[in-house]
């Protein structure tokens, strides 16, 4: 209803604004499906009424949709899900394991593919040097006399291949080893001798024929090797220790009691800190056996035997 007391005028635009506002409503809401109250009743006509009606349809056959159930959850173990998270993109952990780790793995393969075929070092070895003798005959009761603290110092030359992976080392070692005996007293003319001593220093210079096992990831910060081999042997020089006490230098006098060359068994461990790119500093426990027979005479035998642990310098 409006207010009789507007205008006329006022009147007739308001109820203009009205009727546009609901047109406009009506036309921009969503159509909604009618009921069936809503829906307007038609009355059927007569030709409809003499009609007769038509057969029903026969109903379609109801489809059956079935749904499988989902299979109950069961619990998975802590160590079940982690497998199966560590075994996910494997390839992808693969290559990432097999990236370098630091700047000296990086530096290792970089070494594996700019590699020096041939390495020079120096090398300074303190020994404990022993001997074990036995004899026949007149050198029946002979025994070895003793060990000594003794050096070997020299250069050494790995010639690499494979790589870095092997090695074929040599060099030039100046080494010094004692000999020593014990000899038995001579009960029958002498029975109020004592044990008699003799004891020597033997200089050798030894050519080292080697093979070197190289091991580049054993260790993070260096290489750690295996060293096999033998030593060609050459006396330089033999010296009595105690020479008014030696029974064989008082008895025999200057006479060499030592072959002048002989065949030695080296083996060794080492480790090779990496100092720079050319230089190691190498640590090394090495031992040596005679293979041949020290002592010249025909009815003594004597095997030289030392144990040492050096350092040395790689350029």
């Amino acid at each position: 209803m409006i207010p009789s007391f507007l205008p006329t005028t006022f009147r007739i635009i308001l109820l203009l604004s009205v009727f546009g506002v609901s047109s406009w409503a009506q036309n921009t809401a969503p159509s909604k499906p009618r009921t069936a109250r809503q829906t307007r009743q038609v009355r059927p006509t007569a030709r409809a009424k003499a009609a007769p009606a038509p057969a029903p349809k026969a109903a379609a056959p109801a489809v059956v949709v079935v749904v499988p159930a989902a299979a109950p959850k069961t619990a998975v173990s802590r160590s079940t899900r982690v497998s199966r998270v560590s075994t996910t993109n494997i390839p992808q952990r693969i290559s990432m394991a097999a990236q370098p780790e630091d700047a000296y793995q990086r530096e290792l393969q970089d070494r594996m593919v700019n590699w020096h075929p041939v390495e020079i070092s120096f090398q300074l070895l303190a020994t404990m040097s022993w001997n074990s003798a036995s004899g026949n005959g007149s050198a029946a009761f002979t025994n070895n006399f003793g060990s000594g603290l003794r050096t070997t110092i020299g250069p050494n030359i790995d010639v690499y291949f494979f790589r870095d992976r092997y090695a074929f080392g040599t060099g030039l070692w100046y080494t010094i080893k004692r000999m020593g005996y014990s000899h038995p007293p001579d009960r029958i003319t002498n029975p109020g001798t004592l044990i008699k001593t003799s004891a020597f220093n033997l200089q050798y210079l030894q050519v080292p024929l080697t093979m070197k096992l190289m091991s580049n990831t054993l260790f993070r910060t260096g290489r750690a090797f295996v060293q096999y081999g033998g030593t060609m042997d050459f006396k330089l020089a033999e010296t009595a220790i105690d020479y008014q006490n030696n029974y064989l230098r008082q008895r025999d006098g200057n006479i060499g009691q030592f072959s002048s060359a002989g065949l030695s068994l080296l083996l060794a461990v080492g480790y090779m800190h990496r100092m720079s790119r050319t230089n190691d500093l190498m640590m090394t426990l090495q031992y040596q056996r005679s293979l041949t027979n020290n002592a010249i005479p025909d009815n003594l035998w004597a095997i030289s035997q030392h144990f040492a642990f050096g350092i040395g310098l790689s350029f």
